[in-house]
């Protein structure tokens, strides 16, 4: 049933499909409207990604270093590239300061202060930069919706594993700007080759820093998905297919994530159906559509009357989707 769930996801959710689930369109390019050298880096870095694992090569990070090199030295621009190409931000924090320094209002700072923050378990400045960055609409409400939507469903003192920072960032709005669901703890992927992440992370998840593998980005999500049977540790949908599609056997839908069976109880679960039961119409139910997909399984077993609550309700999100069709269809599957 996880699989299937799964690839449902993959043909788009009925409330965050067709594209809103995403940097908010209108802010994004005044922002880097005067910095065309950064845009050009983070469309190059894109297409060297090796899919959506992000890994890069040897080769591939030489030919972004070239890039970088290329800049003014001087310039803010260079010294924005170099924080960004670095795959440790505390390494790197010569070129923020410099970056900052240069142009100190500049809105492309404050993810990149974000990051260094997390990094370094620095909580007042990151809800200090959390703060600047919900005032540049950067994310629009879709997209907080949705995040807000995951961290509602997550037990308390859970760990999220997130991917990029169309998840990553909001959450940290949430958290640190709007107060919300500050007990749960952000994995951030992006930060894997910064050791003092890495042993930050590993005193909260109460392991020792070297069983936390950084060879590479999916050798580090790889190590934390092993302490999942341990851990209250949550995938993000976000994640790659490809990665969730392999924990898909020892895992369960507990929300808008993925996690194991010990992770989410049945109660918890009917408590979270009867909270979408209470908010049946807009994106908070379309959000949570592969949970009902799940519960829907399970409640065929074990209470038919809540089963054909949560037929109907699926049947309501599909009929304002573009993918009717394809929602109903895995009902009979």
């Amino acid at each position: 049933m996880t699989v299937r769930i799964l690839i449902l996801f993959l043909i788009g959710f009925a409330g965050v499909a067709n594209g809103q689930l995403a940097i908010n369109e209108d802010v994004a390019p005044k922002i880097v409207a005067q910095t065309s050298n950064i845009d050009t880096y983070l469309n190059l870095r894109k297409s060297l990604w090796n899919g959506p694992e992000k890994e890069l090569s040897k080769k591939d990070r030489d030919q972004l270093a070239l890039f970088v090199a290329a800049n003014n030295t001087g310039s803010f621009e260079y010294h924005y590239i170099s924080f960004i190409n670095s795959a440790d931000p505390v390494a790197a924090k010569n070129h923020l300061d410099a970056a900052t320094s240069k142009s100190p209002q500049n809105p492309l700072l404050y993810s990149a202060w974000i990051d260094y923050a997390a990094a370094t378990n620095n909580s007042t400045l990151l809800a200090e930069n959390a703060r600047k960055l919900k005032k540049t609409n950067m994310f629009n409400q879709n997209l907080l919706g949705y995040t807000k939507d995951v961290l509602r469903g997550l037990p308390q003192g859970a760990f999220i594993v997130v991917n990029g920072k169309e998840d990553t960032y909001p959450i940290y709005i949430l958290q640190h700007a709007d107060d919300f669901r500050k007990d749960v703890t952000v994995v951030q992927l992006d930060l894997y080759g910064s050791p003092s992440y890495r042993n930050e992370l590993a005193k909260k998840l109460g392991i020792s820093a070297g069983e936390l593998n950084a060879t590479t980005r999916t050798n580090f999500y790889e190590s934390i998905v092993s302490k999942m049977e341990s851990k209250p540790i949550a995938l993000a949908f976000t994640l790659p297919p490809s990665w969730l599609k392999k924990q898909a056997p020892k895992t369960i839908t507990g929300g808008l994530y993925l996690c194991t069976p010990a992770f989410s109880s049945p109660s918890s679960r009917a408590k979270l159906f009867n909270e979408i039961q209470q908010n049946p119409k807009g994106d908070f139910a379309a959000n949570y559509l592969p949970f009902l997909f799940f519960v829907h399984q399970e409640f065929s077993i074990s209470n038919t009357a809540l089963a054909d609550k949560c037929k109907t309700m699926i049947g309501d999100i599909a009929k304002q989707s573009s993918n009717e069709n394809a929602i109903m269809q895995q009902l009979t599957k």
